[in-house]
């Protein structure tokens, strides 16, 4: 089962049994299991979200979802094989997924147009393979970051709940000051002195040049 295929399992357990699955999981949470479950998949909880948003048309759970779309066929063949599993089945069949994948991070940042994304049945020209060096991240740091910063971001102070609603709280990328590219391999990490939070507009910047800017350099460029 490949990545994309287990992020909609995954999606379609959220959707059906909402708190109930994100309870079951170990979460506290509704952001907290999509920002868990993503990063241990090597994707944002942005995808992930979407995808449960598509399962929603099939649910009776409250959340407006995209029910004004029609589903399209990919999420359909997800619904028919899946709907007919029971909670303790599926809670199961979640947790082999999440407990078995490694984390596995692209060494660039990643935008929401840059996704596989299937849910879309658009086609822009033939498949090739692209062979890539990744960086493992440890989201134990990442999170330790935010805890100490907030989700807040450093550089222009944007915060997703404020202007998304509280649905989207926690939702922010984590900029490492020493780029891992250039480290020699594994390092140790302090989560408060060598990483911030910062949001996707401002990492895009800070990433702009291959030796990136400084944090203090991109203030600078809001002030001007």
């Amino acid at each position: 089962m490949d990545i994309n295929s287990k992020l909609s399992v995954c999606a379609y357990f959220l959707s059906k049994f909402d708190m109930q699955a994100v309870e079951s999981l170990g979460y506290t949470t509704r952001n907290e299991a999509m920002t868990s479950i993503s990063s241990k998949l090597g994707k944002t909880n942005e995808y992930l979200k979407r995808r449960r948003d598509e399962f929603d048309v099939f649910m009776d759970n409250g959340r407006k979802g995209q029910r004004n779309r029609m589903p399209t066929r990919i999420v359909r063949d997800f619904h028919e094989e899946l709907q007919g599993l029971a909670f303790d089945e599926f809670r199961e069949k979640v947790k082999e997924i999440v407990d078995s994948v490694e984390i596995h991070v692209v060494n660039r940042t990643v935008y929401p147009d840059d996704l596989p994304d299937n849910s879309v049945e658009y086609y822009e020209g033939k498949k090739k393979m692209v062979l890539i060096n990744t960086h493992e991240r440890n989201p134990v740091a990442r999170k330790q970051c935010i805890e100490h910063y907030g989700a807040i971001c450093f550089v222009c102070g944007f915060d997703s709940s404020k202007v998304y609603g509280e649905e989207f709280e926690g939702l922010i990328h984590v900029h490492h000051l020493l780029m891992i590219s250039e480290t020699d391999g594994e390092y140790m990490i302090d989560p408060v002195k060598d990483l911030r939070p910062v949001c996707p507009n401002c990492h895009m910047i800070l990433h702009s040049k291959k030796d990136c800017y400084t944090i203090d350099e991109v203030e600078m460029m809001l002030k001007r």
